[in-house]
């Protein structure tokens, strides 16, 4: 009886370290895909300014070839 149960908390202590194991994997993943959304956060915002700063060029060039 002893035996069988030891067999038990041995399969249950496998388990925990195994569980243990696919936590510590998952931590890892969930700050990678964070670094990743800031990255592509950062990215996305310099899209932008790049576009409202060529799109602020063209309204001037337009602006200033009418008004001639």
């Amino acid at each position: 009886m002893v035996y069988e149960q030891q067999e038990v908390v041995d399969h249950i202590e496998t388990n925990v370290v195994s569980a243990q194991i696919q936590v510590e994997g998952g931590n890892q993943q969930l700050r990678s895909a964070a670094e990743y959304q800031r990255k592509a956060r950062k990215k996305r915002l310099w899209i932008i300014i790049i576009f409202v700063i060529i799109l602020v060029i063209l309204t001037l060039i337009i602006y200033f070839s009418v008004k001639k």
